[in-house]
């Protein structure tokens, strides 16, 4: 390899990486939080629809077994009904679990500029001081 070959490597890696540390702020803001939020709504959806809540409701009063006497429709839904809010219960702690991850992972580099500014004494409040 020749010294010319050499230097248009590390001249094309260094415009790389020093365009990747500019970019990234700027995609964190517009498409990574995009993306973030489109996954995060996708596996809200997907646990509904795995939970198959839509369904569970639409058959609510519709009996269990084929069984049409009044005491088995009586049980059916009751069972269902109770099936239905404890799937639900289920399907909100995990859109609260979800949420607040994805939350987290939008605010992150905001408190880790937040904290690297204060090691540098740029900001007198440290991160999460109100933590404490």
């Amino acid at each position: 390899m020749s010294l010319q070959a050499a230097k248009l490597i590390v001249v094309h890696i260094t415009r790389g990486i020093f365009f990747d540390i500019l970019y990234f702020p700027i995609w964190w803001i517009t498409r990574g939080i995009t993306s973030a939020v489109k996954i995060s709504v996708n596996w809200m959806r997907h646990y509904a629809h795995r939970f198959a809540l839509l369904i569970l409701l639409k058959n609510l009063h519709k009996p269990m077994f084929g069984q049409t006497d009044w005491q088995s429709r009586i049980i059916s839904f009751f069972v269902r009904l109770v099936q239905f809010v404890v799937l639900t219960a289920g399907w909100i702690v995990w859109c609260a679990i979800i949420s607040i991850v994805t939350l987290v992972w939008i605010l992150m580099p905001f408190f880790i500029l937040w904290a690297i500014m204060y090691q540098l004494t740029l900001v007198r409040t440290p991160p999460f001081s109100w933590w404490l």
